[in-house]
């Protein structure tokens, strides 16, 4: 009897330690999954004589603000225009080039090397899935006006490559096998999805007046 009551407690106990320890570890998962704001601190980084001024801050801050409305994240965009910083806090850890980036679109003609399409040109650019390639991609759709320039820059560079840039980095060279007529066009670039997200909030609002630097983020 006395073997029987104390197998008993013994096994009373370890129910008991399992039922605590599965508490600890639900309470573990959940602060994990929480999520924390982030905060960054930015300054104009003015090239030359560009002036500085509350018209030209606040065209980048709702530019800024534009472009975080497309990542799908909480945000907050302040200005303080006697200082000339921006504050940016959001509930995810963003890409420095959404932030920081002027953000000039250009898709450069193979041919005479100008800049024919810029940010103007596109309507909207959204972020893609390829299944067969497991790669994310931007979808750019052109306004008429862009969609008539695009007409006419793929017409004139079958065989050739087109490099798209964002400010001076290209972004992709696609080679053109036929004039593309329906204002559409996807941008690769093995791209994570982080990175297509940027790259298509970059491509889908206008540019900055100025770039911007990260001075502090926590």
């Amino acid at each position: 009897m006395k073997k029987i009551l104390a197998l008993w407690m013994v096994l009373t106990v370890a129910i008991l330690c399992c039922a605590c320890g599965g508490k600890e570890d639900d309470a573990d998962k959940q602060e994990a999954t929480e999520s924390y704001p982030v905060t960054y601190t930015l300054s104009p980084d003015a090239q030359g004589d560009q002036k500085i001024d509350a018209t030209s801050l606040n065209a980048a801050k709702k530019v800024l603000e534009a472009r975080l409305a497309g990542t799908g994240t909480e945000y907050s965009v302040a200005l303080d225009e006697k200082t000339k910083q921006f504050t940016v806090t959001c509930m995810s850890n963003l890409e420095n080039d959404l932030l920081t980036r002027k953000g000039v679109v250009a898709f450069v003609h193979p041919v005479t090397g100008m800049p024919v399409i810029n940010n103007s040109d596109i309507k909207s650019a959204e972020v893609q899935y390829d299944d067969k390639k497991k790669e994310h991609y931007a979808l750019i759709i052109f306004t008429d006006e862009g969609k008539t320039k695009f007409k006419d820059l793929t017409r004139s560079s079958v065989g050739k490559s087109t490099e798209v840039y964002i400010d001076s980095e290209m972004i992709c060279a696609p080679t053109v096998y036929a004039p593309i007529t329906d204002g559409k066009v996807e941008i690769h670039g093995d791209f994570t999805e982080q990175k297509a997200v940027t790259v298509a909030n970059l491509l889908n609002c206008d540019a900055m007046p100025f770039a911007l630097t990260i001075t502090d983020s926590n």
